[in-house]
């Protein structure tokens, strides 16, 4: 059994990507969690987002914690 630990980063720090017009910072790398999962903060403009993708390795899940725009899941 592994052991949890905490992972903090003050605001405005975390290794950031910039990617297809979005910015992603990276608040726990797979490295951090023992390649349990990677959790990152995006900030994507309205109509952006990568184009249509799939993972054969990985699975991918969104929360969107605030928005100007509405969410419509897709695009």
């Amino acid at each position: 059994m592994s052991t949890a630990h905490l992972i903090h980063h003050t605001p405005g720090t975390g290794k950031t990507y910039s990617a297809v017009g979005d910015r992603y910072v990276m608040l726990a790398t797979g490295e951090q969690t023992g390649g349990a999962y990677c959790l990152a903060d995006a900030t994507v403009p309205p109509g952006g987002g990568p184009p249509p993708h799939y993972h054969t390795r990985e699975e991918e899940a969104f929360s969107r914690a605030k928005s100007l725009s509405p969410w419509t899941g897709g695009r």
